[in-house]
Protein backbone atom coordinates (compact mmCIF):
# COMPACT_ATOMS: atom_id res chain seq x y z
CA UNK A 1 0.00 0.00 0.00
CA UNK A 2 1.26 3.22 -0.87
CA UNK A 3 0.69 5.76 2.16
CA UNK A 4 1.01 9.99 2.02
CA UNK A 5 4.19 9.36 3.24
CA UNK A 6 5.42 7.23 0.60
CA UNK A 7 4.12 9.83 -1.51
CA UNK A 8 5.89 12.71 0.31
CA UNK A 9 9.24 10.42 0.29
CA UNK A 10 9.18 9.02 -3.22
CA UNK A 11 7.01 11.22 -5.12
CA UNK A 12 10.01 12.02 -7.85
CA UNK A 13 10.36 7.85 -8.12
CA UNK A 14 6.55 7.46 -8.73
CA UNK A 15 6.26 10.26 -10.76
CA UNK A 16 9.08 8.84 -12.97
CA UNK A 17 7.74 5.14 -13.25
CA UNK A 18 3.86 7.04 -14.01
CA UNK A 19 5.82 8.89 -16.33
CA UNK A 20 7.25 5.56 -17.83
CA UNK A 21 3.43 3.65 -17.53
CA UNK A 22 1.73 6.72 -19.98
CA UNK A 23 3.81 6.54 -22.82
CA UNK A 24 1.13 3.70 -24.46
CA UNK A 25 -1.36 6.07 -22.96
CA UNK A 26 -3.67 9.04 -24.91
CA UNK A 27 -5.93 11.13 -23.64
CA UNK A 28 -7.70 13.24 -26.03
CA UNK A 29 -10.60 15.80 -25.44
CA UNK A 30 -14.01 14.78 -26.62
CA UNK A 31 -16.92 17.29 -26.85
CA UNK A 32 -20.69 17.24 -27.21
CA UNK A 33 -22.40 20.20 -28.13
CA UNK A 34 -26.63 20.42 -28.94
CA UNK A 35 -28.17 23.34 -29.41
CA UNK A 36 -32.33 23.99 -30.00
CA UNK A 37 -34.71 26.39 -30.57
CA UNK A 38 -38.11 27.43 -30.65
CA UNK A 39 -40.15 30.59 -30.28
CA UNK A 40 -36.78 32.08 -30.18
CA UNK A 41 -35.81 30.62 -26.94
CA UNK A 42 -32.74 28.16 -26.58
CA UNK A 43 -31.97 25.08 -25.07
CA UNK A 44 -28.44 24.12 -25.09
CA UNK A 45 -26.21 21.23 -24.10
CA UNK A 46 -22.65 21.72 -24.05
CA UNK A 47 -20.06 18.86 -22.83
CA UNK A 48 -16.42 18.53 -22.91
CA UNK A 49 -14.11 15.76 -21.46
CA UNK A 50 -11.17 13.99 -21.68
CA UNK A 51 -11.43 10.14 -22.74
CA UNK A 52 -8.27 8.15 -22.28
CA UNK A 53 -6.94 5.52 -25.00
CA UNK A 54 -4.25 2.99 -25.24
CA UNK A 55 -5.06 1.50 -21.63
CA UNK A 56 -6.82 -2.36 -20.48
CA UNK A 57 -9.31 -0.16 -18.89
CA UNK A 58 -9.96 2.36 -20.84
CA UNK A 59 -13.48 1.38 -22.42
CA UNK A 60 -14.20 1.35 -17.95
CA UNK A 61 -13.12 4.29 -17.29
CA UNK A 62 -14.54 6.42 -20.69
CA UNK A 63 -17.65 4.38 -19.43
CA UNK A 64 -17.79 5.75 -16.49
CA UNK A 65 -17.03 9.21 -17.41
CA UNK A 66 -19.76 9.49 -19.96
CA UNK A 67 -22.32 8.03 -17.33
CA UNK A 68 -21.33 11.12 -14.48
CA UNK A 69 -21.92 13.45 -17.50
CA UNK A 70 -25.30 11.95 -18.84
CA UNK A 71 -26.59 12.33 -15.06
CA UNK A 72 -26.30 16.11 -15.10
CA UNK A 73 -28.47 15.98 -18.30
CA UNK A 74 -30.80 13.10 -16.93
CA UNK A 75 -34.61 13.76 -14.96
CA UNK A 76 -34.64 10.17 -14.55
CA UNK A 77 -33.26 7.03 -12.38
CA UNK A 78 -32.26 5.04 -15.07
CA UNK A 79 -29.52 6.56 -17.49
CA UNK A 80 -29.17 6.16 -20.81
CA UNK A 81 -26.10 6.60 -23.18
CA UNK A 82 -24.62 10.40 -23.15
CA UNK A 83 -26.24 10.98 -26.25
CA UNK A 84 -29.46 9.62 -25.59
CA UNK A 85 -29.87 11.86 -22.46
CA UNK A 86 -29.22 14.55 -24.88
CA UNK A 87 -31.75 14.37 -27.04
CA UNK A 88 -34.04 13.51 -24.39
CA UNK A 89 -33.20 16.35 -22.62
CA UNK A 90 -33.56 19.17 -25.24
CA UNK A 91 -37.41 17.05 -26.19
CA UNK A 92 -38.11 17.75 -22.64
CA UNK A 93 -37.32 21.12 -23.28
CA UNK A 94 -39.83 21.70 -26.70
CA UNK A 95 -42.30 19.77 -24.59
CA UNK A 96 -42.18 22.08 -21.62
CA UNK A 97 -42.40 25.14 -24.09
CA UNK A 98 -45.50 23.58 -25.69
CA UNK A 99 -47.52 23.29 -22.23
CA UNK A 100 -46.04 26.75 -21.36
CA UNK A 101 -45.37 28.74 -24.77
CA UNK A 102 -45.56 32.17 -22.64
CA UNK A 103 -42.61 30.87 -20.98
CA UNK A 104 -39.60 32.87 -21.99
CA UNK A 105 -37.08 30.60 -19.83
CA UNK A 106 -33.94 28.86 -21.77
CA UNK A 107 -32.65 25.89 -20.50
CA UNK A 108 -28.98 24.74 -20.39
CA UNK A 109 -26.35 22.35 -19.45
CA UNK A 110 -22.49 22.77 -19.29
CA UNK A 111 -20.17 20.87 -18.34
CA UNK A 112 -16.44 20.78 -18.56
CA UNK A 113 -14.59 17.78 -17.30
CA UNK A 114 -10.63 18.52 -16.26
CA UNK A 115 -7.82 15.63 -15.24
CA UNK A 116 -6.67 17.30 -11.82
CA UNK A 117 -4.25 13.87 -10.75
CA UNK A 118 -2.97 11.16 -12.79
CA UNK A 119 -0.25 9.42 -10.63
CA UNK A 120 -0.33 6.71 -7.91
CA UNK A 121 -2.59 4.64 -10.11
CA UNK A 122 -5.66 7.19 -9.43
CA UNK A 123 -7.13 9.64 -11.82
CA UNK A 124 -9.28 12.23 -10.28
CA UNK A 125 -11.19 14.43 -12.49
CA UNK A 126 -13.12 17.73 -11.83
CA UNK A 127 -16.98 18.01 -13.06
CA UNK A 128 -17.36 21.74 -13.11
CA UNK A 129 -21.17 21.87 -14.36
CA UNK A 130 -23.58 24.67 -15.23
CA UNK A 131 -27.19 24.45 -15.32
CA UNK A 132 -31.03 26.30 -15.26
CA UNK A 133 -33.95 24.60 -16.19
CA UNK A 134 -36.21 26.66 -14.53
CA UNK A 135 -36.67 28.45 -10.88
CA UNK A 136 -35.32 31.78 -9.27
CA UNK A 137 -31.38 31.06 -10.46
CA UNK A 138 -29.38 29.04 -12.10
CA UNK A 139 -26.79 26.24 -10.37
CA UNK A 140 -23.35 25.49 -11.04
CA UNK A 141 -21.67 22.70 -8.98
CA UNK A 142 -17.96 21.12 -8.67
CA UNK A 143 -17.60 17.47 -8.17
CA UNK A 144 -15.25 15.09 -8.41
CA UNK A 145 -14.66 10.96 -10.12
CA UNK A 146 -11.96 9.31 -8.29
CA UNK A 147 -10.73 6.41 -10.68
CA UNK A 148 -8.45 3.18 -9.57
CA UNK A 149 -6.66 2.81 -12.83
CA UNK A 150 -5.45 -0.13 -12.73
CA UNK A 151 -8.91 -2.04 -12.14
CA UNK A 152 -10.77 0.73 -14.08
CA UNK A 153 -13.48 1.21 -10.95
CA UNK A 154 -14.52 4.18 -9.40
CA UNK A 155 -13.54 5.04 -6.10
CA UNK A 156 -15.84 5.80 -3.41
CA UNK A 157 -14.67 8.15 -0.93
CA UNK A 158 -14.84 5.57 1.88
CA UNK A 159 -12.16 3.96 -0.09
CA UNK A 160 -9.31 5.82 0.43
CA UNK A 161 -10.21 7.55 3.80
CA UNK A 162 -8.50 5.24 6.70
CA UNK A 163 -9.03 7.46 9.09
CA UNK A 164 -12.13 9.22 8.73
CA UNK A 165 -12.37 11.01 12.49
CA UNK A 166 -9.30 12.73 11.56
CA UNK A 167 -9.27 13.77 8.33
CA UNK A 168 -13.07 15.64 9.64
CA UNK A 169 -11.29 17.44 12.46
CA UNK A 170 -8.38 18.59 10.17
CA UNK A 171 -11.12 19.87 7.51
CA UNK A 172 -13.30 21.29 10.23
CA UNK A 173 -10.07 23.08 10.89
CA UNK A 174 -9.79 24.02 7.30
CA UNK A 175 -13.12 25.24 7.40
CA UNK A 176 -13.10 27.12 9.69
CA UNK A 177 -9.94 29.03 8.56
CA UNK A 178 -11.31 29.65 5.20
CA UNK A 179 -14.46 31.53 6.82
CA UNK A 180 -12.29 33.18 9.38
CA UNK A 181 -14.06 31.41 12.72
CA UNK A 182 -12.62 30.75 15.69
CA UNK A 183 -12.27 27.36 17.63
CA UNK A 184 -14.10 28.44 20.03
CA UNK A 185 -17.50 29.96 17.88
CA UNK A 186 -19.99 27.60 16.79
CA UNK A 187 -20.92 26.75 13.09
CA UNK A 188 -24.16 26.44 13.79
CA UNK A 189 -24.50 29.95 15.17
CA UNK A 190 -22.62 31.52 11.92
CA UNK A 191 -24.75 29.71 9.63
CA UNK A 192 -23.77 26.56 8.69
CA UNK A 193 -26.18 23.14 8.70
CA UNK A 194 -23.98 21.45 11.04
CA UNK A 195 -26.57 20.51 13.72
CA UNK A 196 -25.23 16.74 13.89
CA UNK A 197 -21.84 17.63 13.59
CA UNK A 198 -19.19 18.55 11.22
CA UNK A 199 -19.20 15.97 8.66
CA UNK A 200 -16.53 15.99 5.02
CA UNK A 201 -18.26 17.10 1.61
CA UNK A 202 -19.36 14.34 -1.11
CA UNK A 203 -16.72 15.97 -3.34
CA UNK A 204 -13.53 15.25 -3.05
CA UNK A 205 -10.65 15.17 -5.17
CA UNK A 206 -6.97 14.89 -5.89
CA UNK A 207 -4.12 17.06 -7.23
CA UNK A 208 -0.55 17.47 -7.07
CA UNK A 209 0.28 17.65 -3.77
CA UNK A 210 -2.97 18.56 -2.00
CA UNK A 211 -6.41 17.07 -0.70
CA UNK A 212 -9.46 19.13 -2.49
CA UNK A 213 -12.29 19.15 -0.30
CA UNK A 214 -15.32 21.12 -1.83
CA UNK A 215 -18.73 22.14 -0.33
CA UNK A 216 -21.18 22.65 -2.88
CA UNK A 217 -24.03 25.30 -3.15
CA UNK A 218 -26.63 23.44 -0.41
CA UNK A 219 -24.63 21.36 1.64
CA UNK A 220 -23.62 23.09 4.64
CA UNK A 221 -25.13 26.43 4.19
CA UNK A 222 -27.64 28.49 2.13
CA UNK A 223 -27.64 29.42 -1.37
CA UNK A 224 -26.05 33.06 -0.57
CA UNK A 225 -23.00 31.41 0.99
CA UNK A 226 -21.82 29.80 -2.33
CA UNK A 227 -19.43 26.99 -1.92
CA UNK A 228 -16.66 26.40 0.19
CA UNK A 229 -13.32 24.79 -1.14
CA UNK A 230 -9.73 24.55 0.45
CA UNK A 231 -6.93 21.90 0.13
CA UNK A 232 -5.30 20.04 3.14
CA UNK A 233 -1.52 18.80 1.84
CA UNK A 234 -0.84 15.18 1.93
CA UNK A 235 2.06 15.72 4.15
CA UNK A 236 -0.40 16.22 6.99
CA UNK A 237 -2.72 13.38 5.68
CA UNK A 238 -0.05 10.74 6.60
CA UNK A 239 -1.74 7.48 7.94
CA UNK A 240 -5.31 9.47 7.38
CA UNK A 241 -5.60 8.50 3.27
CA UNK A 242 -4.03 5.73 1.21
CA UNK A 243 -3.10 5.09 -2.16
CA UNK A 244 -3.93 1.55 -2.90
Amino acid sequence: MKTVHYLALLGFLLFACDEKSKISENWQTKKLEKVGSIDGDSVSVILEWPELGGTQYSDSINFAIRKKLASYISFEDSIGTLEEETEKFVQSYYDFKKDFPESSEEWLVKVEVSKTFDSLGIISLQFAAESYTGGAHGNYSVDYLNIDKARGEVLSNISFILDEERLVELSEKAFRAYWEIQPDSSLQDAGFWVSDGFFLPKSIGFEAKNLILYYNNYEIAPYSAGPTVFKIPYSELEGVISFD
